[in-house]
Parts: structure tokens; C-alpha cells; sequence
């Protein structure tokens, strides 16, 4: 079975666990050296890098908030370093909170607005 992705880096936001793993896991079993991103939930990143490991693949974790354009450049600057080139991104962050609107807060909005906007973008 050939490899596509074999020589490719790819960075997942988010990808510590659910969707965002499955991504993961899925460009690593296709060849990728792939960079799972997390924010508070080490031990789930490094499960998630053990998991590419034992199948084989080449993972490495990554915290960085989503939210933060310090942390985006850091995430950045450390993949590249310790990987090379950046060849795929998938950006994967997704929040929300979830609450009447009417209680809804301007940090609930930025935390919102920062996750989902900003680190896409």
C-alpha cells in the first residue's frame, strides 16, 4: 500500500481528541508526520501521539490556545522547527457555548469568536 502523504507535514488544530483525532490518525496511517495541537489536555495529546506511534506513523504534540495569535505563531514556528515545512493544515478548533443568549457574555463571545475566527483565519 502506498503512502500519499509519505514526506508531508500536516498540523491539526484540536486534534487531541474526536474529530480532530480521527483526522490525525487518518493523514499519519496515509504517510503524513502529523502535529497533534491541544490546549489544556496534555495527556489526551499524548495519548493521541502514542496511538499514530503504535500504528506506525510519526506524530509530535503541540499545546498552543487557538485563540492566541502568540500562541498560533508559536505553534507555528515550533512545527516548522522541529519538523519542517508545514504542508497541510487542517483547522479543526470548533467551540461554543452553549446558553440563552440572553446570558451570554462579551468574554463568552470572544472566547467564541477567537477559537473559531481568529485561529482560522
Amino acid at each position: 500500500m502506498s503512502h500519499s502523504l509519505e514526506g508531508k507535514t500536516a498540523l491539526v488544530t484540536g486534534s487531541s481528541r474526536g474529530i480532530g483525532r480521527a483526522i490525525a490518525e487518518g493523514l499519519a496511517a496515509n504517510g503524513a508526520t502529523v502535529v497533534v495541537n491541544y490546549v489544556g489536555n496534555e495527556k489526551a495529546a499524548q495519548e493521541a501521539v502514542a496511538a499514530v506511534r503504535e500504528s506506525g506513523g510519526k506524530a509530535l504534540a503541540i499545546q498552543a490556545d487557538i485563540s492566541s495569535v502568540s500562541d498560533i505563531r508559536r505553534l507555528f514556528d515550533e512545527t516548522e522547527k522541529q519538523m519542517g515545512a508545514i504542508d497541510i493544515v487542517v483547522a479543526n478548533v470548533g467551540v461554543a457555548v452553549i446558553k440563552p443568549l440572553v446570558e451570554a457574555t462579551e468574554a463568552d463571545f470572544d472566547h467564541v469568536f477567537g477559537a473559531n475566527a481568529r485561529g482560522t483565519f
